[in-house]
């Protein structure tokens, strides 16, 4: 079983490590580089401001050429610093919080720009010179928004077990994720908070968390999960079980949840370890695929039930990989199209393009959509798993059908006369300790949809939910509850769970006003 052991923690001493022959990255006894704390003093960002009425003056202009000689030629190469962190083969790789800033010169910025042109996308790495990354009103009001409930969600982080209090296993895996995604729009406040030690934290303390596991699917297919954390040291800095090492337990869903949340840690610092321990996971949940019902993979060990949700995370694991790991494209590559081109075909798209929670398995053998509900998360991973395979093949087809799965979402999702998203069931604001999350994850993917195909009403609904999220689903310590329309304390709330569901809306915010 791989697992890091306690000697596998990150360098801590202050230093900076950038890669390279001068000082390498220390990695475990199975050869996987570990992710290193980030240094304090890289938390200064310079910028330099554009002239007035935003034309670019011919000093800023030299100072652009500067800063891509620099970053062309001067940023460090080594085992954590992939060419694609630079220039971005990810969709997320427009920075690096682990990267020194650029000396005194103008900040520069990476974006990816994709051009939709037919069934083909065209996709340029654009080095452009901004005065601030969030130099219109909207960013400035929804930046702020993202920065208070980023602080607030760390409120609840437990250093000593990498995870977040007041909510679950796989759930601590969505806070991290939307931290990550959070960080890769605001360099400047995710250095300042500290996002990469918190994710070197995790890292390194989640997976040596004892954690007993009990989960259950209720009548309407809500998955009711437990979750028991025991920490019980020996003596200091050592623990008596190693809980899921490796970020691998008995459920495929769980662990896919954990193998993006490294990717995205991947993206955000660089950190070769992270995307390694992404692929171990991968590894494993590719072992629990069958072709039972004609192929897939099942929600968990006991290999009972053939769900939506661990069907999607094992597509955009795989798709998110291709894009990340060249080296090894064509083997993710591989099995994210097969994934695809099997949930397709597996029922559980329904009539109305809406995804049902999972299979039925008759008696004969036979599998049919089983008719559950329209969990909102089942309607949004599938549409991060597609942008990721959309850019990995260039194939601008598997967009449209994302936005297809993605309208018809909001259609069912929205209220018809707030425009507010509640879960499926109206179970608010009492969904359970897994369902309080759903919404969240759906609106994260959508923001990743709307980056690659952008539609005035996605954006349209994402803003309106930002809104009504701060305005009426908000306490006086800038928590955030289950109930997007308000209020805040509704359900007993908020909680980790909750607040890291509505902070994905605030981030989406965010992404799509940039």
């Amino acid at each position: 079983m791989f697992g890091h052991n306690s000697d596998s923690k990150p360098e801590s001493d202050g230093r900076a490590s950038w890669g390279g022959s001068s000082e390498e990255r220390p990695t475990t006894s199975k050869g996987f580089t570990r992710p290193t704390v980030l240094p304090t003093f890289l938390s200064t960002s310079f910028r330099k401001p554009l002239a007035p009425g935003g034309r670019v003056t011919a000093a800023v202009v030299a100072a652009a050429a500067l800063a891509s000689i620099y970053t062309i030629c001067c940023l460090p190469a080594g085992p954590t610093s992939r060419p694609s962190t630079v220039l971005g083969d990810s969709p997320f790789a427009h920075l690096v919080l682990d990267r020194p800033p650029l000396p005194q010169i103008t900040r520069l910025a990476f974006n990816m720009v994709s051009a939709k042109w037919g069934f083909l996308w065209a996709a340029r790495a654009t080095a452009f010179v901004v005065s601030s990354p969030l130099h219109k009103t909207a960013d400035a009001v929804y930046a702020r928004n993202s920065l208070d409930a980023a602080k607030a969600l760390q409120a609840w982080y437990d250093t000593s077990t990498g995870l977040w209090l007041s909510t679950g296993w796989w759930n601590s895996a969505n806070c991290l994720t939307v931290l990550g995604d959070w960080a890769l729009l605001d360099k400047a406040n995710a250095v300042a908070l500290g996002v990469a030690s918190v994710m070197a934290n995790t890292y390194n303390n989640a997976q040596k968390t004892s954690v007993t596991t009990q989960k259950r699917l209720a009548a309407n297919g809500l998955v009711m999960a437990k979750y028991e954390f025991h920490r019980r040291a020996q003596k200091p800095g050592e623990l008596d079980t190693r809980g899921f090492s490796g970020f691998i337990n008995d459920f495929y869903d769980d662990e896919g949840w954990w193998a993006l949340a490294l990717i995205r840690s991947w993206d955000v610092t660089g950190q070769q370890g992270y995307l390694d321990m992404a692929e171990h996971i991968f590894e494993d949940m590719k072992n629990g695929t069958d072709q039972k019902c004609g192929g897939g993979i099942w929600w968990s060990k006991e290999r009972a039930y053939k769900n939506a949700i661990a069907n999607e995370l094992y597509l955009s694991v795989a798709a998110s990989l291709a894009n990340r790991v060249p080296g090894n494209k064509d083997y993710y590559l591989g099995v994210a199209k097969a994934e695809w081109a099997w949930f397709k075909g597996s029922g559980m798209i329904n009539a109305n393009n809406l995804i049902n929670d999972g299979l039925r398995i008759n008696d004969d053998g036979s599998c049919v959509n089983n008719g559950q509900q329209t969990w909102s998360y089942n309607q949004g991973v599938v549409l991060g798993g597609l942008v990721e395979l959309a850019r990995a093949m260039g194939d601008g087809s598997y967009l449209s059908e994302a936005t297809a799965i993605a309208a018809a979402a909001l259609s069912a999702l929205s209220d018809p006369t707030t425009s507010i998203i509640h879960e499926t069931d109206h179970c608010e604001p009492n969904c359970g300790a897994d369902g309080s999350q759903f919404k969240g994850i759906f609106v994260r993917n959508l923001h990743y949809l709307q980056a690659a195909a952008p539609q005035n009403a996605f954006r349209s609904a994402i803003n309106k939910n930002a809104d009504s999220i701060w305005a009426n689903n908000r306490n006086e310590l800038n928590q955030l509850g289950i109930d997007w329309a308000g209020p805040a304390s509704a359900g007993g709330g908020p909680n980790a769970t909750t607040h890291s569901s509505a902070m994905d809306v605030i981030v989406a915010a965010l992404a799509a006003a940039e």
